[in-house]
């Protein structure tokens, strides 16, 4: 079998300045209610403040720019912190206001949520396909494995989720979204 198309990747790597970002986090984790998006998930958000980790937040796009030998000019958009307390979880979606969807990893520990993407292409796939795929112990789930202090970037439209929350100890990242203005 040889695969033909490559449209889902992901980068990820240990995050620069990781203790400094765990530095300026607030506190006071003051839970935000005027999000827009995740009417289907159950999940807690807290509203950051871009002009306070610009600068950390860059050093992973650079990281980027290196890997793939490629220079680019971006937008770094409304950071966020997800906060999942037993039994919450993030729904299957994709962002479609950006490029590169971004999240950091502030903790880990037994019975955390995993974070996973799913192929959205496993949905042209007749039954039979499906049965030979389930015989072939192909999925349609992947999950990167994960540890505090990682961040994953990827581009925007691959579909992603977090399972279902199991510890007492609350799972904490760091989200937020990058719109490419110019390749050279």
């Amino acid at each position: 079998m040889k695969t033909i198309f490559h449209n889902d990747f992901y980068f990820q790597y240990r995050m620069p300045g990781f203790n400094e970002l765990l530095n300026r986090i607030p506190k006071d984790n003051s839970i935000d209610e005027d999000f827009t998006w995740g009417d289907l998930c159950k999940i807690d958000r807290v509203s950051l403040c871009i002009d306070d980790y610009q600068d950390l937040l860059v050093e992973p796009l650079k990281l980027i720019s290196q890997q793939l030998g490629v220079t680019f000019s971006a937008r770094i958009l409304h950071p966020w912190m997800n906060l999942y307390t037993k039994g919450n979880f993030q729904e299957v979606h994709y962002h479609d206001d950006c490029d590169i969807a971004a999240v950091i990893f502030l903790n880990d520990g037994p019975d955390f949520s995993k974070f996973y993407f799913w192929d959205s292409t496993h949905t042209a796939f007749t039954k039979p396909w499906i049965k030979i795929i389930t015989k072939m112990k192909l999925s349609n789930i992947y999950y990167p494995e994960i540890k505090a202090g990682d961040i994953i970037m990827f581009p925007s439209h691959m579909f992603h989720g977090v399972t279902p929350h199991k510890s007492d100890i609350t799972r904490k990242t760091f989200s937020f979204n990058v719109v490419i203005d110019d390749v050279t």
